[in-house]
């Protein structure tokens, strides 16, 4: 795996993704084909200037399936450490099934 981009927000997101679109050299046009958007959806979510749309549950994978992407969480020591004293602990722990289980929406 190839490491396309540090995302920390929207924004970040957003750019990422429209680089990624930029190496391949596709219009949104065409990116909205291959995702089963509907026309000009990515282009309002992917406008540099100020977009119109945000993504939505079917969108994001969507989008992220046409581009070839996978994103993958991984932790961030320098911003824990930040944080992690003002994390305060549960008085009482919820159970796998009261957290709900990881769900796989399918991308069209």
């Amino acid at each position: 795996m190839r490491k396309l981009g540090l995302i920390r927000d929207y924004d970040s997101l957003c750019a990422v993704l429209r680089r990624r679109a930029d190496e391949f050299d596709v219009t949104f046009a065409t990116l909205d084909a291959v995702g089963g958007l509907t026309d000009r959806y990515s282009q309002k979510i992917l406008s540099p200037r100020r977009p119109c749309r945000l993504f939505g549950r079917a969108s994001f994978g969507a989008l992220l399936g046409a581009l070839g992407i996978v994103l993958i969480a991984v932790e961030d020591p320098e911003q824990l450490s930040r944080v992690r004293s003002r994390l305060v602990k549960r008085k009482h722990r919820r159970s796998v099934a009261e957290a709900g289980e990881q769900r796989q929406i399918p991308v069209r």
